[in-house]
């Protein structure tokens, strides 16, 4: 006897499942109702999984979840993409010298004028270093603070699993510098993300296993599984949108 007629769900088991698929759902709306129920599962313990591969399998779920998301709170707006701006970081201007001495305390050019000046003639002043002394002595005691160019924003910051290299290619040149994308190959042999993100995105066509690292690394409201590459860009401006 295989391991979906031996297990048995509890009625808040097949609650977690449908609350889980309505989540899921509402994250990749393109997802089957099947692959929806497959990454439910895994928020159960391992011996209470049954693998299910058809919904035939299971009507109740099936129904329940039905209900469930046409009885959902419905949402305000609807994520237009070709409505959306993305502000694109900007290179700070060149500094303007003469406005930045322009701001500058007029006692303060002339101390560093002064001590430029002693530095320069000290070698060619009288032996007992008479000149320097005395102008040393009438320059102010103050210096200047360094300017600091303001530290352009960080840019949010994407693992994106399971692409291929012109796959990504293609990703990249379509955000154009919008965030920082970091690419995962799923064919690795370990199964984690090996950097601190913002937000993870896996490829459908990835293994399971890639939905539950992209959980443990953001958390649910951060993580997304898409089709296709145009999925993909969709999925990075969804997310920037939201901040």
């Amino acid at each position: 006897m295989n391991r979906t007629s031996q297990v048995r769900w509890t009625d808040a088991e097949k609650q977690t499942l449908v609350k889980t698929m309505v989540s899921l759902r509402e994250t990749c709306p393109i997802e089957s109702a099947l692959g929806l129920l497959q990454l439910a599962e895994l928020e159960l313990p391992e011996d209470r999984q049954r693998g299910i591969q058809t919904m035939q399998a299971v009507p109740e779920i099936q129904e329940k979840f039905k209900l469930a998301w046409e009885s959902r709170p419905k949402a305000e707006t609807v994520l237009d993409l070709d409505k959306i701006i993305v502000e694109v970081p900007q290179s700070p201007a060149p500094l303007d010298i003469p406005k930045v001495l322009s701001e500058v305390p007029l006692e303060d050019l002339a101390f560093q004028f002064t001590r430029r000046f002693v530095e320069m003639i000290g070698s060619r002043s009288a032996p007992n270093g008479s000149i320097s002394a005395a102008i040393a002595v009438q320059a102010p005691a103050r210096r200047l603070a360094p300017i600091v160019p303001p530290a352009e924003p960080r840019r949010k910051r994407f693992a994106i699993v399971g692409l291929l290299s012109d796959q990504e290619a293609f990703v990249r040149a379509k955000v154009n510098g919008s965030a920082d994308l970091r690419f995962v190959r799923n064919d690795q042999s370990k199964t984690e993300i090996p950097m601190t993100v913002d937000y993870v995105i896996v490829a459908k066509h990835s293994r399971h296993k890639w939905s539950r690292a992209a959980y443990e690394q953001v958390g649910r409201n951060q993580a997304a599984f898409v089709h296709g590459v145009d999925g993909v860009v969709k999925q990075v401006y969804d997310f920037l949108s939201r901040q």
